[in-house]
C-alpha cells in the first residue's frame, strides 16, 4: 500500500524510516560514483532487520539484473553496515563494469 501516494510502498517506508502518511522521497537510497566504483547507500530502520524483512540491492547496466547483493545485519563483503540508533547506515559497493549502473533496493517480508 501507498496511502500518501509518494510512490514508496509502506514496507519500504518502514525500512527507510519514512513517514507512511506524509509524502516524501527524501529517505530514498542514493547511487553515486566514488573512486571508480558505484556506491548505493541508505539508512536502515533498526527494527527492519531480519527476521522482520529481507533486504537486497539489485543492479545492472540496464534493465536486466546482473548482480544481487543480500544485505546482512552487519558488515560483510561489499556491504558496510554502520550501526546507529534508530537506524544503521548501509553502504553497498557495486563493481563499475559498464560505466553506467541502475540499482534498486528489494525488500520482502
Amino acid at each position: 500500500m501507498d496511502p500518501d501516494f509518494d510512490g514508496i510502498q509502506n514496507l519500504l517506508e518502514f525500512v527507510l524510516r519514512n513517514a507512511p502518511m506524509t509524502p516524501s522521497r527524501a529517505a530514498l537510497p542514493t547511487l553515486k560514483q566514488d573512486a571508480g566504483q558505484w556506491v548505493f547507500e541508505y539508512d536502515r530502520n533498526d527494527g527492519s532487520q531480519s527476521p522482520a524483512t529481507s533486504q537486497g540491492v539489485q543492479y545492472g547496466g540496464g534493465l536486466t539484473v546482473v548482480g544481487d547483493v543480500t544485505i546482512p545485519a552487519t558488515t560483510s563483503g561489499a556491504v558496510t553496515a554502520t550501526p546507529g540508533m534508530p537506524a544503521d547506515h548501509v553502504r553497498v559497493v557495486i563493481p563499475n563494469s559498464s560505466g553506467k549502473v541502475l540499482a534498486r533496493i528489494k525488500v520482502t517480508q
